[in-house]
């Protein structure tokens, strides 16, 4: 078997006499005809096809038709209509019968599809909707190191891999993301090594959208000198780009000096709502075939969204399936803990004042990685700010994405609302169209407003998300993500006592409950952020939101029912099923959202996180193990978590006295078994008493009997180590040896369904730490140094 390249194949064609040689055909004078020549095999006959190059760029713009066999010029407008519908690589170019009006015309047309290539539109300031401004960019340094790291591999002739994606959802910053790549080449260090052109693709206007991209950015690269400029510029087609004397100078050129060019298309699937451009995925698939298989040092990569389905019968579905084994893909993941700290720090500088710790830790918790949340979050503060507003002043209610988005309208006329909603439902719409419909002066006073954004002749809504919102009313399902710093059982107290007073002060909720200034701030706090109330930090009052509580608890259990902890659960084990403390443990790790430093704080967020799912009635405990329920609303008051005498106080020893004095309390009550209780709690304390009763060593009618068979040290250790409060003590002790007494009273008080305060806390924590460290010391484990053991 012998296998014909093109050549060797036209060349044996010729020598048998079938077809005519391309180097004969009479080529018009006056027309800048292009290098390449092609052979078009087509039902009605065999014919060459010349593409003819625009005279002023270069770029191919209209085709002549030759009879392949008798080499004669083809004028006949039939034929020149039935080859303009066959399925070829010329397809999209205007077929000559030698009038010049239609030459003229495809001048016209290609300026015009020309106007349509432009750069990703970058934000004027911080506060800008659109794309951020490089210097206002914020992490994502592994994706920027893998972009350079394949363009210093290109450079090197180190890979094959010529082409890259960057996916995400909408919002996570792939535009930002893109202008940050291209604004890196043009550092002082890399400006001679990369060139680098982003385009948006919102603005697409014909079929040759790729072809049209890649000669721009080459007529970028020379116009600033990266690359020389060859003389007379000429280009290939999308199924060639260097089939020209023009490019392929400039590729050798690149190879030489050890330069890349890359063109990246960011928003690739806006392509997908326009049916007229369809087309262009067969386009872009040709160019990036030829750019793979050319092996120069030209990559073109994409930003496509990943939330957006594609359905198998769109030219975008094989488009993106079939060259997925020869691009590197970056993926965008939310913002991480530390990108999120970045990203505030640099909206104080914008504020021009640090954020206060409570307003950071609001929009930490609001934002949950989401970089668009975060920017518009931090935007709308930023107007507060600017309207005369203190920090602690807009620190006053939960920051609800669906009000910040109604605010976005509800100052906008009836023809501005409409103007929106057309370019929403066109996006990417034709600008002149809109503003035909709706006037220069409402296109203009939105584009002011940055909710629309022009891209060459295109309007498009600022962000994808708001283009949803605006058609459908909905805002994106973000799961909460935020762990409540009170138990349910204290915010359940304090919510009713607001709901009875509608507005309260911080002391006055601080008194009724009993809580300190920092415990008062925490639980203000969660009430802000569940979307119970409101909260003037500097007047220091918080006002219910709603107005009773049916509604307030409605609030409550949605919020529960949104967390990424709930929806794990459900995820995992389904409605019905059941799950341990440890699996809900694991659960709750795998959020990114959630940050926590160690295991004893995972500890404490899981208990809670338990307690608030049962006290709002979505689980329910059963036995060692935990039962997910269909979960039906409840009220405040009805949702009790104390149940058995255990979770009331009796008899639960949380180490009312020191051992020692437990233990002698015990010594005499055994040798004096007629002492009263009364003389036994005067000689002992009323302390120890108690905890030998707690510890079941102890009743109304003295000593219990098993108590004489045992000496007293080791019967109140066995006692105590079998309390379930000393037994959690005693595993934090041995995991976190330095733990502190008032972090123990806080995971036990979590773990029992306790509402202790902190003062509790830190008293019970340290009795229960000596009780613990004197138990494990005794069996040899390694404890924390306890000075009062």
């Amino acid at each position: 078997m012998q296998t014909y390249d093109p050549g060797r194949l036209i060349r044996r064609l010729v020598d048998a006499g079938l077809i005519r040689s391309p180097e004969i055909l009479e080529r018009p004078v006056g027309l800048r005809i292009a290098e390449e020549a092609y052979l078009l095999l087509t039902p009605s006959g065999e014919y060459w096809a010349l593409p003819v190059s625009d005279a002023s760029t270069g770029v191919r713009q209209s085709a002549l038709l030759f009879d392949a066999v008798t080499g004669a010029r083809v004028h006949d407008e039939g034929t020149l209509d039935t080859v303009a519908q066959t399925d070829t690589s010329l397809a999209d170019l205007t077929w000559l019968s030698g009038r010049t009006e239609k030459l003229n015309a495809d001048s016209d047309r290609l300026r015009e599809e020309l106007q349509s290539i432009v750069r990703v539109p970058v934000a004027d300031h911080w506060a800008d909707y659109r794309p951020a401004r490089p210097e206002d960019f914020v992490g994502r340094d592994k994706i920027l190191s893998g972009v350079f790291s394949l363009l210093e591999r290109v450079r090197g002739r180190e890979t094959r891999t010529r082409l890259l994606a960057i996916k995400a959802p909408s919002g996570w910053g792939k535009s930002s993301c893109v202008l940050k790549i291209a604004a890196r080449g043009e550092r002082p260090r890399d400006q001679k090594r990369y060139f680098i052109f982003a385009v948006d693709c919102r603005a697409a206007a014909s079929r040759r959208f790729g072809e049209l991209a890649l000669f721009r950015t080459f007529e970028e690269a020379i116009r600033h000198k990266f690359v020389s400029n060859p003389g007379e510029f000429t280009f290939g087609g999308a199924d060639n780009p260097f089939a020209t004397e023009a490019m392929r100078t400039i590729a050798a050129e690149l190879k030489q000096e050890g330069k890349v060019v890359c063109l990246l298309f960011d928003q690739f699937e806006e392509l997908l709502y326009k049916d007229e451009l369809s087309t262009v995925f067969d386009e872009i698939k040709t160019l990036c075939n030829a750019v793979d298989e050319a092996q120069e040092n030209v990559v073109i990569g994409f930003s496509w969204k990943t939330d957006g389905a594609i359905p198998p019968e769109h030219k975008a579905y094989h488009l993106w399936h079939l060259l997925a084994d020869r691009r590197l893909e970056f993926e965008l993941t939310p913002f991480s803990v530390h990108e999120v700290s970045t990203a505030l720090n640099r909206f104080g500088q914008e504020l021009g004042q640090p954020l206060v710790p409570q307003l950071r830790r609001l929009l930490q918790d609001h934002c949950q990685g989401y970089p668009w949340l975060l920017k518009k979050l931090c935007i709308h503060i930023l107007a507060q700010a600017r309207a005369g507003l203190d920090q602690n002043d807009v620190l006053v209610r939960s920051l609800s994405i669906q009000e910040l988005f109604e605010k976005d309208v509800e100052l906008l006329s009836s023809a501005q609302l409409a103007c929106l909603k057309a370019t929403a439902n066109d996006a990417p719409a034709e600008f002149f169209k809109i503003v035909n419909t709706f006037g220069e002066e409402v296109v203009s006073s939105l584009i002011d407003r940055r909710l629309l954004v022009k891209t060459g002749p295109r309007l498009n809504i600022y962000w994808d998300i708001f283009r949803d919102y605006i058609l459908t009313g909905k805002v994106p399902q973000i799961p909460v993500t935020y762990v409540p710093q009170a138990s349910y059982h204290r915010y359940a107290q304090a919510l009713s006592f607001l709901l009875n007073k509608d507005e309260v002060t911080y002391g006055a909720l601080a008194a009724v409950l009993g809580l300190s200034e920092g415990a008062t701030d925490n639980i203000v706090r969660d009430l802000v952020s569940i979307g119970n109330a409101e909260a003037n930090r500097k007047a220091e009052v918080v006002k219910a939101l709603q107005e009773d509580e049916t509604t307030a608890a409605r609030v409550v259990h949605e919020f529960c029912r949104s967390h990424v902890a709930y929806r794990r659960i459900v995820s995992e084990v389904g409605v019905g099923g059941t799950f341990s403390e440890d699996g809900f443990r694991h659960m709750l790790r795998d959020n990114p959202g959630i940050a926590a430093a160690t295991e004893h704080t995972w500890e404490v967020y899981a208990q809670r996180m338990l307690r608030w799912f049962m006290g709002v009635g979505l689980i329910q405990p059963d036995g060692a193990t935990y039962l997910l329920r269909e979960g039906s609303q409840k009220g405040l008051r009805s949702q009790h978590l104390d149940s058995g005498n255990e979770r009331r106080g009796e008899h639960l020893f949380l180490g009312e006295s020191p051992p020692a004095k437990v233990v002698a309390a015990l010594i005499e009550a055994r040798e004096r078994p007629t002492l009263s209780h009364s003389e036994l709690s005067t000689r002992h304390g009323r302390n120890a008493v108690r905890a030998l009763r707690n510890l079941r060593l102890y009743g109304p009618s003295g000593i219990s009997n098993l108590v004489n068979s045992t000496d007293a040290v080791t019967l109140v250790q066995g006692a105590a180590a079998a309390g379930r409060a000393v037994d959690l003590a005693r595993q934090l002790l041995a995991d976190q040896p330095r733990i502190t007494g008032e972090a123990i009273g806080e995971a036990i008080s979590e773990k029992l369904g306790r509402d202790w305060s902190r003062g509790s806390m830190r008293r019970c924590g340290n009795a229960l730490r000596q009780w613990a460290a004197w138990i494990n010391a005794s069996n040899g484990m390694v404890t924390g140094n306890d000075p009062n053991v």
